[in-house]
């Protein structure tokens, strides 16, 4: 059929004619399904090929190509391809930016759950200030703010596999908890459990449990006296259940947030001179003490760096980098000791490029740096589309198709 001299008529099923330039007509030929020539002359792949292909793809054009054939969502929705997807995801920095602007083409927990935004003729004397969630990525010292493109006016608890926790309060209604997917935008609410009477007493965990393949958001409380309570809600598995939470004498003070690692939550104590963490099981749910290598300073922190828990004992002159592989059986172990050129007062953030990189927040300012664990390099994150504006920490995050549900749903 190259020849530009010949013409193919089709008439439905009907018979088709070639006329050659001269004008001599040939015998009809019997006109050839297009389901037959879909089957025989298209070429095919694989689903194997198909399911490397899409590895290679960020999870954002992955949710649009879910819908392209049934093929496709069979193989971008099954749980192994998840799974996989996941572990190769990059990790970024998640954070909320404050803006007095509000956006009316981004995607909004108002407009999803049906909430009526409120509207007055005289609004106060300072402007509200709405949520935006953005992402920093950092590569090779540089950082680049990608927006999200979701307003948020709540705030982020924690953030695991690509599920981000946030509590948040509807403009009329009390305040919730929800868990999002800013890649596929789904949405689910959970009740906010018990209410702490004091102000800073509330502390959550959010982590995925492989024994039940489940995912369990952790609530930590104290009430007026000061007795820590804890609570467990299994996404999927029904209301919040009471388990025995730590002594009041083991962990006083606590930051609002717990660091997921090696099967367990961990806080470290808000008091600086601790000598020990505080972790929980995410299978036994039960609590632990681990002796700190060294008491804890005013900036320490943990962070999670690969496949290991890391605490980041930060000194304005030294700081040095201990990392924990199993809560039980293992001690600490020295692996970096960061010698800085000028005094500084660092704040530990998260690990990048699975315990390759370590960021750190500048305790007076909003500046972020990042140190190379292999070329024991610490430099200035240089911001390409402007300054990072968090409201609140940074969260560790990764952009997944991750879902509480079953693959598939």
């Amino acid at each position: 059929m190259g020849d530009s001299s010949k013409q193919l008529i089709k008439l439905g099923n009907k018979p088709v004619m070639f006329k050659e330039s001269s004008g001599e007509e040939r015998k009809p030929v019997n006109f050839v399904p297009e389901k037959h020539i879909a089957q025989n002359n298209i070429p095919y792949i694989h689903d194997t090929l198909m399911f490397k292909i899409f590895l290679l793809l960020p999870a954002k054009p992955l949710v649009k190509l879910s819908s392209v054939c049934k093929a496709w969502h069979r193989i971008i929705k099954s749980s192994d391809f998840i799974e996989t997807h996941l572990r190769g995801s990059k990790t970024v920095l998640l954070f909320l930016n404050r803006s007095t602007l509000r956006r009316h083409n981004c995607f909004s927990f108002e407009g999803k759950l049906g909430e009526l935004e409120p509207f007055t003729l005289f609004p106060g004397p300072t402007l509200p200030s709405h949520g935006y969630m953005c992402l920093v990525d950092i590569h090779d010292g540089r950082g680049e703010i990608c927006d999200l493109n979701i307003s948020c006016d709540g705030k982020i608890l924690a953030s695991c596999n690509g599920l981000v926790l946030l509590k948040r309060k509807p403009k009329n209604g009390q305040e919730r908890l929800f868990v999002i997917n800013p890649m596929t935008r789904k949405i689910i609410s959970i009740p906010l459990g018990t209410i702490c009477s004091r102000s800073g007493g509330d502390s959550y965990g959010f982590m995925f449990c492989p024994s039940l393949g489940k995912y369990k958001v952790v609530h930590l409380f104290k009430d007026t006296m000061s007795y820590i309570g804890c609570e467990i809600l299994t996404l999927g598995g029904g209301s919040w259940k009471g388990v025995d939470g730590p002594s009041s004498s083991l962990l006083r003070g606590y930051k609002d947030y717990a660091v997921p690692a090696i099967r367990a939550l961990h806080w470290l104590p808000d008091t600086p001179g601790s000598e020990y963490i505080v972790s929980m099981g995410i299978e036994d749910e039960k609590f632990h003490k681990k002796t700190l290598p060294i008491s804890s300073g005013v900036y320490d922190g943990l962070v999670e760096m690969g496949e290991f828990l890391c605490f980041v004992n930060a000194g304005v002159y030294q700081i040095d980098l201990w990392t924990l592989k199993d809560l039980h059986m293992e001690d600490w172990v020295k692996q970096h000791t960061i010698i800085l050129a000028v005094p500084m007062c660092l704040i530990p953030v998260s690990c990048l490029q699975n315990g390759k990189e370590l960021v750190f927040k500048n305790g007076g300012g909003n500046s972020l740096y990042v140190y190379d664990c292999q070329l024991e390099i610490m430099q200035k994150v240089v911001m390409e589309t402007g300054s990072p504006l968090a409201c609140g920490r940074y969260f560790p995050h990764v952009n997944s198709l991750a879902t509480w549900t079953s693959a598939g749903n």
